[in-house]
């Protein structure tokens, strides 16, 4: 506990196959940027499992991270409640060329204001596995997002989540965004909701091609412009199969898929 920066477990600089396991972890702080666990630079090899992790402060609170080539780490069965009084608070945070990672069968729980995610891949974070997770992101203001892929990502594989996402406006159940490449998306049950508009599924955009969305069963609600699966600026070259939409609002423009 103290007042930013505060972390429950880290590993750091070559620390390699370890096994961090039913573990009960508290980090609070009155600040900002408190960690449960944190895996940093160049460690490989190591198991985050069985643990409950709760983290608390103003913004940037993260579950779990990943940075700076942790690469073929194990993050499986962890119970993550990430809250914080202010934005981006994340579950779990794959970040700056990190690889080979395997994230699943977690129970992950986010609350803040705005641009809470479940689940982000950021910068570089390629060739994950990201399956059989339970997501609820929640916020009082918009664009929370249950699985974030953003900058640079490909090859990963986002398969079998059931994600839950609440905020007012603009909260996307997956986002790919700028050069998220050949990521495959498929057998996601998907639910978005808002208290206003612009609440959208699955969402592509700004650069982003040879993705497969497929199988997935999705269902959006707010007021208007509630989408199920949206591409745009830039979207190429992307396979949209069977999946399985329903979208609802209060007012209008809602679709099922929009290009």
């Amino acid at each position: 506990n103290g007042t930013s920066s505060n972390q429950g477990i880290i590993l750091s600089t070559s620390a390699n196959n370890n096994n961090i396991t039913n573990n009960s972890i508290n980090t609070l702080g009155s600040g900002g940027s408190n960690f449960g666990v944190y895996l940093l630079t160049t460690v490989s090899g190591n198991l985050v499992g069985n643990n409950t992790i709760q983290t608390n402060g103003t913004s940037n609170n993260y579950g779990i991270i990943l940075q700076s080539s942790a690469n073929n780490n194990n993050i499986t069965n962890n119970s993550i409640s990430t809250n914080g009084s202010s934005s981006d608070n994340y579950g779990i945070y794959l970040f700056t060329t990190v690889s080979g990672n395997l994230v699943s069968n977690n129970t992950i729980q986010t609350n803040g204001t705005s641009s809470n995610q479940g689940i982000r891949l950021d910068t570089s974070a390629n060739n994950n596995t990201v399956v059989n997770n339970s997501i609820s992101t929640r916020g009082t203001g918009t664009t929370n997002n249950g699985i974030y892929l953003f900058t640079t990502v490909s090859g990963n594989l986002v398969s079998n989540n059931t994600i839950q996402t609440t905020g007012t406006s603009s909260n996307s159940g997956i986002l790919l965004v700028s050069s998220a490449n050949n990521i495959t998306i498929v057998n996601n049950s998907i639910s978005t909701r808002g208290t206003s508009l612009f609440n959208i599924g699955i969402y592509l955009s700004t650069t982003v091609s040879r993705n497969l969305v497929s199988e997935n069963t999705i269902r959006t609600n707010g007021t208007s412009s509630n989408q199920g699966i949206r591409l745009e600026l830039s979207a190429n070259n992307n396979n949209v199969t069977d999946n399985d939409i329903s979208t609802t609002g209060s007012s209008t423009d809602n679709h099922g898929i929009i290009l």
